[in-house]
């Protein structure tokens, strides 16, 4: 069929270029392009993400939202006052929309609080891993202009005063609690930075990819739909900030009255696997592909089917052999494969894994979610036949602002929608 629609476009305009003529026929293009991708949904447009959390608040303002192995545990109440008194903290320091404040903490309560605090604040978070190399660090405090830093007593090796205003919740606790607890005035716009979030750098230096509240508030309201269960222990947030992944293990319970249970760093994966072997039953748990194949070796499948109702795989590609041990387990966990670039606010295509049924080969990353548009273009920028390889765009809301700083890369990747 589309050898016969080549050959009509030939016959029809036989002077122009091959690159030019059609190789699709109207109703598999209009297929392609619109019935595939019309995904449009209605979703919370004029809201930032810390609003879904603080409607979440009044709805549950007793439950528990954190959690701690130290059983260490606070309300939602508890939380967003908190995170309010910080936030009228950072605005007397400066902060507003568009600021971009760094938050170089390790993974505790006072870490979610600084998170919040910022985003109530106006501000736009960027995290700093603390097991990143000192040198890192700098560049990224140095590039993105930071010079708001939230941070911890013994983390104060990492970082220098010079580098921008230095905040130790812990220290400041006393003059923070004397700030009102009360939400600030909401000064944001959706089309503010939420956060920017560095990328690895294994191409070269890491760029800083600035995400939107209106993406995020997009992803987030879909999967509090897509991933939704009626009861258990919340999820457990094992990666580092400065991850993606960490983003739905983190904001999904926090805007459904789940908890959070935070793991410590300095255990890893086995943390994770000590809380999946436990008596626990979690809505979610989100790990990646490489952090499946270590469990396997720490969990056995029966400990893991009792310990979530929802897996969620994602940050790396994976086939169907890597899932043969938890396939043929017994209860039934659904199972995701949700894709997406950082670029893309962390997913934006999702594929539920069927149960019991044997396949070899990659995992595919299935449809694109709300408002999101997926292509599949050759080289000159058109849609390809089914079945034909060739390159991933994608469109829509989801899709950020660019690299903080990098206008040439940012003209490169991030192009005008043909369609």
């Amino acid at each position: 069929m589309n050898f016969q629609t080549l050959l009509e476009g030939i016959v029809q305009n036989p002077q122009a270029r091959i690159s030019d003529l059609p190789l699709l026929a109207e109703a598999e293009r209009n297929l392609l392009l619109v019935e595939w991708n019309a995904t449009k949904r209605d979703y919370p447009q004029d809201v930032c993400v810390h609003q879904l959390f603080e409607q979440q608040v009044e709805r549950t303002p007793d439950a528990v939202a954190l959690a701690t192995g130290e059983e260490e545990t606070l309300t939602y109440d508890c939380l967003d006052r908190r995170a309010n008194q910080l936030a009228h903290h950072l605005q007397v320091l400066g902060v507003g929309p568009e600021v971009l404040v760094g938050i170089c903490m390790e993974r505790s309560v006072q870490m979610v609080i600084a998170l919040l605090g910022v985003l109530k604040a106006g501000g736009t978070y960027v995290p700093l891993d603390p097991e990143l190399p000192k040198e890192r660090l700098a560049f990224i405090i140095q590039e993105a202009c930071i010079w708001v830093l939230l941070t911890q007593e013994n983390l104060r090796d990492l970082l220098s005063s010079e580098q921008g205003t230095l905040v130790y919740i812990e220290r400041e606790r006393e003059s923070i609690a004397r700030q009102s607890a009360s939400s600030p005035e909401h000064r944001g716009t959706p089309e503010q930075l939420a956060y920017v979030l560095y990328t690895s750098g294994s191409t070269g230096q890491p760029k800083g990819v600035m995400v939107p509240h209106r993406g995020l508030v997009n992803y987030l309201y879909w999967a509090r739909q897509a991933y939704a269960v009626p009861q258990g222990d919340g999820a457990p947030l094992h990666s580092p900030m400065s991850f993606d992944l960490t983003v739905t293990s983190l904001f999904v319970p926090l805007i459904t009255g789940q908890r959070v249970l935070l793991l410590p760093e300095n255990k890893g994966v086995a943390a994770l696997a000590s809380m999946l072997g436990s008596k626990m039953s979690f809505n979610l748990v989100k790990v990646t592909p490489s952090h499946l194949e270590l469990l396997r070796s720490l969990v056995s499948a029966t400990q893991f089917d009792e310990a979530t109702q929802i897996l969620i795989l994602g940050g790396e590609a994976f086939s169907y052999e890597n899932l043969s041990f938890w396939q043929n387990s017994g209860k039934a966990i659904r199972l995701f494969n949700e894709y997406g670039p950082t670029e893309t606010v962390v997913g934006c295509c999702i594929y539920e894994v069927p149960r019991g049924v044997l396949s070899t080969g990659a995992v595919p990353i299935g449809q694109p979610i709300p408002n999101v548009q997926v292509y599949l273009l050759d080289q000159y920028m058109q849609p390809v036949p089914v079945g034909v390889s060739a390159e991933l765009y994608v469109g829509g809301v989801g899709i950020t602002r660019g690299y903080l700083g990098h206008p040439e890369q940012t003209a490169e990747r991030f192009i005008p929608d043909p369609f």
